[in-house]
């Protein structure tokens, strides 16, 4: 399985967690008792905040897998988007994934998912940080 193979099926898991969460809260919100039952118990309102941000977070995530590619675009050693890097940083290895903002943060295989416009990979392309290895 390529890296990319791994960073969609990263994403299918979040999509298919947030699902089970959506079902739970609608569920939870159907029971909750309503403004005129209960004028002090929020947890209706509440549950329906709930329901729209995870609706929200299930909209993006499937963004974010249209935005995987197919597979990678041979190397040219051109730090950017979608491409594999091997990083010494003041004496700490680092393999990165560069994404598109707001998908880093996770971590698949040892390879870190790190938004194009986080610091890190700013100075890597200002040649601040060496580079050991783009794929």
């Amino acid at each position: 399985m390529d890296i990319l193979d791994m960073v969609r099926k990263n994403i299918l898991r979040k999509i298919e967690i947030m699902k089970k969460s959506l079902k739970e809260a609608k569920i939870a919100q159907l029971n909750a008792p309503s403004a005129m039952e209960s004028h002090s118990d929020t947890t209706k309102s509440e549950m329906e905040k709930l329901v729209t941000a995870l609706e929200i977070d299930i909209s993006r995530q499937k963004n974010y897998l249209s935005l995987v590619p197919n597979n990678l675009t041979p190397s040219n050693q051109k730090i950017e988007l979608w491409k594999n890097v091997r990083v010494n940083n003041k004496g700490i290895l680092m393999n990165i994934i560069i994404v598109p903002d707001g998908m880093g943060g996770d971590t698949i295989d040892g390879i870190r998912l790190v938004s194009e416009t986080t610091p890190l990979v700013l100075q890597i392309k200002k040649g601040e940080i060496e580079v050991l290895e783009v794929r």
